[in-house]
């Protein structure tokens, strides 16, 4: 995070015109909005990419956040730069769907969570969610991939 405009947005430093991410364009308020709503709700976690690539499966850092409540989503997804997606696995009480967002990747999630770890946003249990879940990343990274033929090994449990 780098500049804001005269109406008090915050830019992204490193988007580009031609990158498949579009700028993102929120307020300070919003930002500290979705800081809180994904301290309660959200969550970090390292999981094992399902996609298969020419070098196997690989670990993958992901933050998100699953709830009913569509407007707090949108805050936090508007943050994010991602989209909303309905939650395949959940119902909320009144028997509509519960929303979902995420971002993958370790650059997108330390550009976002780290800086808002940081900058004292998010404290206790969720920097230490945090921390732990880029620890344990590295780890996978070495226990599935061998270094001298770039091809990943089965499963191991970690």
């Amino acid at each position: 995070m780098c500049c804001s405009d005269k109406s008090g947005n915050i830019l992204s430093e490193g988007a580009r015109a031609n990158s498949r991410r579009p700028i993102r364009n929120f307020t300070e308020l919003d930002e500290y909005m979705a800081a809180g709503i994904f301290r309660g709700e959200g969550h970090i976690g390292c999981h094992l990419n399902r996609r298969e690539t020419r070098f196997g499966r690989h670990p993958e850092l992901v933050a998100g956040l699953a709830m009913c409540d569509r407007d707090s989503i949108d805050i936090v997804a508007r943050v994010f730069g991602s989209k909303i997606y309905r939650n395949s696995g959940g119902k909320c009480l009144d028997g509509t769907f519960a929303w979902q967002t995420r971002i993958f990747g370790v650059s997108r999630v330390k550009e976002i969570i780290g800086s808002w770890v940081a900058r004292g946003l998010l404290r206790g249990e969720k920097a230490d969610q945090y921390f732990d879940a880029l620890a344990k990343c590295r780890r996978a990274r070495e226990v599935l991939l061998k270094e001298e033929s770039g091809v990943g090994l089965r499963r191991q449990v970690f």
